[in-house]
């Protein structure tokens, strides 16, 4: 130990060592953490104190884990613990409960005295075929939480907690991050088919969210065909909703909904796309006054309903609603007690209508305002610089293709096709997210996670993607749809690079360099298996792992070497 001392000081003040660690599902508690002799996950996940530390990775190998587990790991915010799939494998936590006497339980909760601890690349789901709960409710009449509904994917209580790359479905609830979370957030994952059917109703949504300190920030984020809402950051009078920022997710088939009991402050709607005539994206619920909204970029195919602001800013959006029902508007204006229109900066915005002077818009109270038609709504000092356009569909008419690169693993990102035109497929850069020609790759239907699958090699950075015959997953328990299949006018896809155009493994596999999170200055590749890992970004390599940054050389042979005594002493634990 006197050896690794000097070591990690010679290193200087910046570096840490980290251990790597092993689970498996048939590890035990009383292993050595060893790739050899792996440690069970409830063992790993509320470890003895001191056994897994700050900068620390634990490595889920592939697998079913069946049960329902507890986190109590706690790094810091410069050195997060990271528990992630091993590469090339899929660790699986199965949270059934069938056949025992409570369901309402969760497949991982991170507990309050945990934080600063990134989840990564690992699915939850629940195979318990039986999602329809009895009609007689529980004491109290708590509908939304009886006892025997299905049980929630994860519950976020721990700061600074981070889930990322992960697969989340057919649970009774996606994600919920509580307020007692500052910082967490949720990048790049996917949820869907999550919820269960009540006597009197669909419950159970993608993100369940609340905030009262630091923020929350939720990107690229699939999601699609739950039982609920899409996303639904909600409380009472005792819930808060501030400093809740939104870029880059996708919901389908789903309502959007962020408003309470209290008001909220500090909201980010930036480069979202939502889908599906069910999509409504609601900000404000109660009457109470809301302040400081940026909602830009984004694509609002459903409707854009707005309550009680002051400080909104709504500009460089496309909004539509293809409902043809004579009651649809495609934005709804509700205003607070003296309030008037102007007091909303609405500017830039491309509006898509049956007709330029259809009555689309929508203010209350009404008397003194009422439907309008966008002359009359531009009158009243909104969307100056905005344009409509007129189509019989109500849709746009020109087809798009939007890639977002993953912020953590090179190789990787999101493709969401709006196929207006109902082609048979598209043509789709990848070069905007790393791809090169002769990478190979995976690709995978979004909303078919399992069964729509497809592998090939690039001729160039361009991947034609077929739009026709592509399926769609049932939810378990379910012989139907939940909602009308999204193809060919819609899809959103995960392209994956298995290998480089050279023949090195790519994002994901083994044999990586080290690297930070996104953050600040330029980061690297994806953290690999057989690598640590770091925090905080940036080129310089400051707070990562033993040895991250440190270029080569004898300092670098001396980071390896300081891993590996760490590791030994702490399996000698």
């Amino acid at each position: 130990m006197r050896q690794l001392a000097s070591i990690c000081l010679a290193l200087g003040a910046g570096s840490a060592c980290a251990a790597e660690w092993h689970v498996a599902p048939d590890g035990r508690a009383g292993g050595a953490g060893t790739l050899a002799d792996p440690w069970d996950l409830t063992s790993a996940l509320a470890p003895p104190e001191g056994r897994v530390e700050p900068g620390d990775t634990i490595w889920l190998h592939g697998g079913t884990y069946r049960g329902c587990y507890r986190s109590v790991l706690r790094g810091t915010s410069m050195r997060p613990i990271v528990v992630r799939a091993f590469a090339g494998e899929r660790p699986v936590i199965d949270a059934t409960r069938a056949g025992q006497a409570a369901n309402n339980v969760t497949g991982l909760r991170v507990e309050v005295e945990g934080g600063w601890t990134w989840y990564w690349g690992i699915e939850i789901t629940n195979s318990d075929t039986s999602r329809r709960v009895l009609a007689v409710p529980d004491p109290g009449g708590d509908e939304s939480n009886r006892s025997d509904r299905r049980g929630n994917s994860i519950d976020i209580w721990a700061p600074g907690t981070r889930l990322i790359n992960c697969v989340i479905r057919d649970t009774g609830q996606g994600p919920g991050v509580w307020s007692q979370a500052p910082d967490a957030e949720l990048s790049g994952n996917l949820i869907a088919n999550n919820g269960w059917q009540g006597p009197e109703r669909r419950a159970g949504h993608a993100i369940y969210a609340q905030n009262e300190l630091g923020g929350k920030r939720f990107d690229d984020n699939l999601c699609f065909n739950q039982f609920g809402y899409g996303i639904h950051a909600y409380g009472s009078e005792q819930a808060f909703l501030n400093n809740l920022a939104f870029t880059g997710n996708v919901v389908a088939n789903n309502s959007f909904l962020i408003g309470g009991g209290q008001p909220i402050r500090d909201l980010l709607l930036e480069e979202n796309c939502f889908y599906g005539a069910a999509g409504t994206v609601q900000l404000g619920y109660s009457d109470a006054l809301n302040d400081g909204l940026v909602a830009r970029g984004n694509r609002f195919m459903a409707g854009l309903r707005l309550r009680f602001w002051e400080g909104a800013v709504v500009s460089g959006n496309q909004l539509w609603d293809p409902v043809q029902d004579g009651q649809s508007k495609i934005v709804g204006l509700a205003l607070a007690p003296g309030q008037v229109p102007r007091d909303y900066a609405f500017t830039g915005n491309r509006y898509v209508a049956a007709s330029a002077d259809g009555y689309d818009f929508y203010i209350s109270p009404s008397p003194p305002y009422d439907i309008l038609r966008f002359a009359d709504w531009r009158a009243l000092g909104l969307d100056a610089g905005s344009t409509v356009a007129a189509t019989p569909s109500r849709r746009p008419e020109a087809n798009e293709v939007i890639v977002r690169a993953n912020r953590y693993e090179s190789g990787r990102a999101h493709v969401v096709v709006y196929n207006w035109r109902r082609l048979d497929s598209v043509a789709v850069d990848l070069a905007t997210a790393g791809f090169a020609a002769g990478d190979a790759y995976e690709l995978r239907n979004a909303q078919d996670y399992d069964g729509d699958v497809s592998t090939g090699t690039l001729t160039s950075t361009m991947l034609e993607i077929t739009m026709t015959g592509r399926t769609t997953a049932r939810p378990i328990g379910f012989s139907e749809r939940l909602y009308a299949d999204t193809f060919p006018e819609f899809g959103t896809f995960l392209v994956r690079r298995t290998a480089s155009g050279g023949g090195a493994t790519g994002a994901g596999t083994s044999g990586g360099s080290t690297t930070g999170a996104p953050g600040g200055g330029t980061t690297g590749g994806d953290a690999s298996a057989g690598s640590t890992t770091g925090s905080g970004g940036g080129s310089d390599g400051g707070g990562g792992g033993c040895g991250r940054g440190a270029g080569g050389g004898a300092i670098a042979m001396a980071a390896a070497l300081c891993v590996c005594l760490r590791r030994r002493a702490s399996h000698a634990r």
